[in-house]
C-alpha cells in the first residue's frame, strides 16, 4: 500500500450513473444527499440550470472514490459552477473502499482545481472514521445514535422534558403517522407560511421539487395529526442504507406552543430506531441559534460538517459587488 507521501491520484473523470448508484449503495457513511436520486430532484426541477456531474477520483492505491453532484452556470453561461452538495446537504466523498485523512485531502485539491468555482460540505460520519481529518472548524450537524442501550437512549429525552411533552401530546390525542400524498400540498403550504418568518433563506423550494422528492423510495412523509385527524404539520426525512435524516420538518405554530413538534421528532427518532437504522440525524443548521437550540433539547452529539468553498476571482468580484447593491440598493 502507498504511504501517505507516496499517495496521488491517477484518474479523474465524469463518472458513470450505474457505478455512482452502485457505490452509493455500498458506501457505509453514505446519506441519501450523495445518491442520485437527491441530484435527479435538482435537475428534474431546476433542469435548464442543472444537470448531474458526479465525479470518479482513483487513487495509486487503488482505492476510487465518487464525488456526487451537479453542474450549473452563472453569468449566463460564462461561468461553469460544480456544487457537490446541493441545497447545502452532504457532497461525499462516498466509496466502498477505506478512504484515509491523505486521500480526503488530495481529493479536495483535485476538484477544486478542475472546479474553480464549487461547493461541497464533507459527509460528517466520513469525517468521523478519520483520524486527525484537519477539517473540524465551521458548521455541524447533530446526530443521535440509535443503537444505544434502551437505558441511555431513553435517557436522551428525560433531560429537556421530551418524554413529557410527549405523553402529554399523545393525551390530547395527537399521532403520527406516513402522510398520503394528497396531503403534500397542505404540508407545502404550511412550509411557505414559515419560510416569510426565517428572515433571508436561501431557496424557497417549489411544491413540484416536494413531489419530485417524494417519489424517490428513500424519501418519507410523515404527518402529525391531531386528535380530529387533521395535519398539523409533519416532514420529509430521507434514508440511507444506515442513516436517517431530517431534511425538513414543519408544525403549526400553534402547536409549537403546546410541545408538539417536540413530540413529533421523538416519535420520528423512535420510528427509525424501530426500523433499525444507526444514526438520526438532523441536518446542519447553518449556524441559526434558535434551530441549533430546539435540536440539543435531544442530546445530540455534533459532528463537523464543513463546507469546502472555490471561487474564482470573477465570481468574488461579482458576488461582492451583489452584496453592495443588496445593502444599499
Amino acid at each position: 500500500m502507498a504511504t501517505d507521501s507516496e499517495l496521488s491520484i491517477v484518474l479523474t473523470r465524469r463518472a458513470d450513473a450505474t457505478i455512482w448508484q452502485k457505490t452509493w449503495e455500498e458506501c457505509p457513511w453514505a446519506t441519501f444527499f450523495e445518491s442520485p436520486d437527491w441530484a435527479a430532484v435538482f435537475v428534474h426541477t431546476f433542469g435548464d440550470v442543472y444537470e448531474l456531474h458526479p465525479l470518479e477520483i482513483a487513487f495509486s492505491d487503488g482505492a476510487v472514490a465518487i464525488v456526487p453532484g451537479v453542474s450549473g452556470k452563472r453569468m449566463r453561461g460564462r461561468v461553469k459552477m460544480l456544487e457537490c452538495s446541493p441545497g447545502g446537504t452532504y457532497g461525499g466523498p462516498i466509496s466502498v473502499d477505506n478512504l484515509q485523512s491523505r486521500h480526503l485531502d488530495l481529493l479536495i485539491n483535485e476538484v477544486k482545481s478542475q472546479f474553480p468555482n464549487v461547493s461541497l460540505r464533507i459527509n460528517p460520519y466520513l469525517l468521523s472514521n478519520l483520524k486527525n481529518p484537519g477539517y473540524s472548524d465551521g458548521d455541524f450537524t447533530q446526530n443521535i445514535d440509535l443503537l444505544l442501550p434502551e437505558g441511555p437512549f431513553n435517557e436522551l429525552f428525560r433531560k429537556r422534558r421530551i418524554f413529557a411533552y410527549a405523553r402529554k401530546a399523545k393525551d390530547l390525542g395527537y399521532f403520527i403517522k406516513p402522510a398520503s400524498v394528497g396531503h403534500l400540498e397542505n404540508f407545502h403550504n404550511l412550509y411557505v407560511e414559515a419560510s416569510t418568518q426565517w428572515g433571508e433563506v436561501a431557496k424557497v423550494y417549489s411544491l413540484s421539487f416536494f413531489r419530485k422528492l417524494v417519489e424517490s423510495p428513500m424519501c418519507d412523509f410523515l404527518g402529525c395529526y391531531d386528535d380530529s385527524g387533521e395535519l398539523v404539520g409533519g416532514g420529509l426525512f430521507v434514508r440511507s442504507v444506515n442513516h436517517a435524516i431530517s431534511w425538513l420538518a414543519i408544525i403549526n405554530p400553534e402547536c409549537k406552543k403546546k410541545g408538539i413538534f417536540d413530540f413529533f421528532y421523538y416519535e420520528v427518532i423512535f420510528h427509525y430506531r424501530n426500523e433499525g437504522l444507526k444514526y438520526f440525524d438532523f441536518n446542519p443548521s447553518g449556524g441559526i441559534e434558535g434551530v441549533v437550540w430546539f435540536k440539543d433539547k435531544f442530546q445530540p452529539d455534533r459532528l463537523p460538517a464543513p463546507v469546502i468553498i472555490g471561487k474564482s476571482f470573477l465570481v468574488k468580484v461579482v458576488d461582492s459587488l451583489n452584496k453592495i447593491m443588496k445593502r444599499y440598493g
